[in-house]
């Protein structure tokens, strides 16, 4: 049992540091084409992709933590407490992620329908 729990929590560092060192090239996808020459009125589309990476980083590390505090504790009020508010905590993370979706998603459709009015 310690030696699950030691690769679990080895596991959730690894994955939490992989998500942080995570980079996708721009060229890769249309949606990270942050191309400022080319489309230097559109900054907040980037800070709109970095809070959306952000928001995402932070489901997958609550998610290993509730993971783990659910392993560790069975049923304390504390526990009990914690993992309430963690949930409580990815649900709204789960709506700001769909907002930093369609808000993408709008400045995207708006920035392509700007470009066909000049041409």
């Amino acid at each position: 049992m310690k030696r699950a729990l030691e690769y679990e929590s080895q596991l959730a560092h690894n994955v939490d540091r992989a998500i942080a060192n995570m980079r996708v090239p721009a060229h890769q996808h249309d949606l990270l084409d942050l191309d400022y020459e080319s489309r230097a009125g559109d900054p907040d589309r980037a800070f709109l992709i970095v809070g959306l990476i952000a928001s995402i980083r932070r489901v997958l590390v609550i998610t290993m933590q509730a993971a783990k505090m659910t392993e560790e504790g069975h049923g304390s009020a504390d526990t009990t407490s914690v993992f309430r508010n963690s949930m409580l905590e990815l649900g709204l993370l789960g709506i700001l992620v769909l907002v930093f979706v369609l808000s993408i998603y709008l400045l995207r459709r708006a920035s392509l329908r700007e470009k066909l009015v000049e041409d």
